[in-house]
């Protein structure tokens, strides 16, 4: 890279000027946006987020579905969907295995076809084929497959997205733009509950989350190209075009970035660690996050979404166990919302120790709900009718009026009218797990883990998230034939506890704490030599993690 410019002064002589200050009056725009800047950000993140509206009605279809899944419901070939507990289990938990595989292979299909491509010809194929394998499911093993290949494409969205959505946001954007990813997938499962809810059944859902597969195609055919991948390949006109439409033309500015990004992927190409290198540099954090996942995915939290309408019924709730889906959609939503405030304000410690103390008790009182409606079954068949997992959502027969009103005088022995807790409890659970533990684990992950092996721990920690949903959503069934509802939930929330003495024990607080100072926590002691470029000064890298 040069390091002087040259101009002729009014004398005709060449002056040679430091480029340092060629660049001083020029706007950086990777660190701050123009309003034009930033209606083209938020549209880039737009579009490539409508993929992650489809990952939430893939997440919440099972939420809404299942009952018409077992009732008889018939297919487009006339014939009744009768699926039994086990099966509807594996529909449910294949989609994270699914998950699995695409953010496996989602590293490979970004740096061989592209940010957009990828999102453009994998993700939608893979989301078309699952919908239309599971929309003329005719038998389970169609909806074995068409889960799988849903997940899939959640798992590739969701690496794919927010590899993009960095790379193409200013510095003043990014944090913002970031919240895309969640508040999309969100508003997805609060549209397959709303949808599932109130008018369609299984197909139907299908059919009616499947049609938002047309507009992710348009958008991923107009959206731009990543510009760190196209200057990675070699691609420096098209990095340009791509530039331009984001940030206006501004040639100079334009350029500045152009030099800033070349320099970010030179210092990422010598920063990169082994898997050897990987252990030896962040064993403690990684074994901390990995930990901090698991008592989150076994603290029960995501099956309140995926068996939502089935966990309704299960607990004898005095709402209507689809009306109180939908208002559990709402809670999530507005969770999603409310963290953008309390992420920034509040202790990241104390907010996850206080989000998975209340997983706890929450979970202890519908453990308690499910015991008491378990008793009146027991007492109004005399212990002779066994109790199944997912009951039909209309109550019309008399031995299950008897049942109903014999578990309403057991809440009023009690002295409590419980009809309503069930439905409070799980709100609690969805909302302040969504504001602590949801949001928090990865900020927390990103801040304890060195910026060298940021990438890869993030990675590993995305696959065994889903390995852990997998396990969660497919045993939930056996531990309900095993221990009944009652002592399932009472598991849950043991193991919240134990996650919530994890944290106060071995998490650190990384509110406002410097990469360094997590170095010294952790016992690496602070680092001696930092990475600099002679002419950081003249053209600063801003590090994008």
């Amino acid at each position: 890279m040069k390091s002087h410019t040259s101009h002729t002064d009014q004398r005709g002589s060449t002056v040679l000027t430091p480029i340092a200050n060629v660049w001083q009056n020029v706007r950086d725009t990777s660190e701050t946006s123009n309003s034009y800047s930033k209606q083209k950000q938020i549209f880039a993140t737009l579009f490539a987020s409508l993929g992650c509206f489809l990952n939430g009605t893939s997440i919440g279809y099972t939420g809404v579905a299942i009952p018409s899944l077992m009732n008889g419901t018939f297919d487009v070939y006339g014939f009744p969907a009768d699926y039994s507990q086990q099966q509807v289990s594996w529909i449910t938990s294949l989609m994270y295995v699914g998950c699995i595989l695409g953010g496996l292979f989602s590293r490979f299909f970004m740096d061989f076809m592209g940010r957009r491509r990828t999102l453009l010809y994998i993700v939608n194929t893979f989301y078309l084929s699952g919908h239309i394998l599971i929309f003329f499911g005719s038998c389970a093993e169609m909806f074995y497959i068409g889960r799988i290949l849903n997940g899939i494409a959640l798992g590739l969205e969701l690496c794919v997205a927010s590899v993009y959505i960095v790379e193409i946001s200013s510095t003043d954007m990014r944090a913002i733009l970031g919240y895309f990813i969640q508040f999309m997938g969100t508003l997805g499962v609060l549209y397959s509950f709303t949808m599932g809810g109130l008018f369609f059944n299984w197909n139907g859902l299908t059919a009616a989350s499947g049609v938002f597969i047309i507009p992710f195609i348009l958008a991923t055919y107009f959206m731009p190209e990543s510009p760190h991948w196209l200057l990675l390949k070699g691609y420096e006109f098209q990095a340009v075009q791509s530039l331009e439409w984001l940030r206006g033309r501004d040639d100079a500015a334009v350029e500045l970035e152009i030099l800033k990004i070349k320099k970010y992927l030179v210092l990422k190409e010598n920063e990169k660690l082994s898997g050897l290198g990987l252990i030896k540099e962040s064993p403690k954090t990684l074994l901390i996050s990995l930990t901090m996942m698991f008592f989150w995915m076994f603290s029960g939290y995501s099956l309140y979404i995926v068996y939502s309408v089935s966990i309704f019924e299960m607990v004898g709730s005095s709402i209507k166990p689809s009306s109180a889906t939908i208002i559990v959609g709402l809670v999530l939503l507005l969770s999603c919302l409310v963290s953008v405030y309390t992420v920034s304000k509040w202790s990241r410690k104390w907010m996850m120790i206080v989000s998975m103390f209340l997983i706890f008790f929450f979970n202890l009182i519908i453990g308690f709900c499910m015991f008491l409606h378990e008793r009146a079954k027991s007492q109004d068949y005399n212990g002779s009718i066994e109790k199944h997992l997912f009951i039909s959502e209309e109550i019309n027969s008399l031995n299950e009026t008897m049942v109903r009103e014999e578990y309403l005088n057991l809440s009023q022995s009690v002295g409590v009218s419980i009809g309503w807790i069930p439905l409070l409890c799980v709100i609690g659970i969805i909302f302040f797990g969504n504001v602590g533990q949801a949001t928090l684990i990865w900020i927390v992950t990103s801040e304890i883990t060195p910026p060298k092996s940021r990438n890869i721990v993030n990675s590993i920690l995305i696959s065994f998230a889903f390995f852990c949903g997998f396990l969660v959503t497919k045993t939930f069934v056996d531990f309900v034939e095993i221990f009944k509802e009652s002592k399932t939930f009472w598991i849950y929330s043991g193991i919240a506890v134990f996650g919530t003495f994890f944290i106060m024990i071995f998490v650190p607080e990384t509110k406002g704490k410097t990469n360094n100072e997590m170095r010294i926590y952790f016992g690496k002691g602070p680092k001696k030599h930092s990475i600099r470029s002679k002419h950081s000064n003249e053209i600063p890298l801003q590090e994008i993690s």
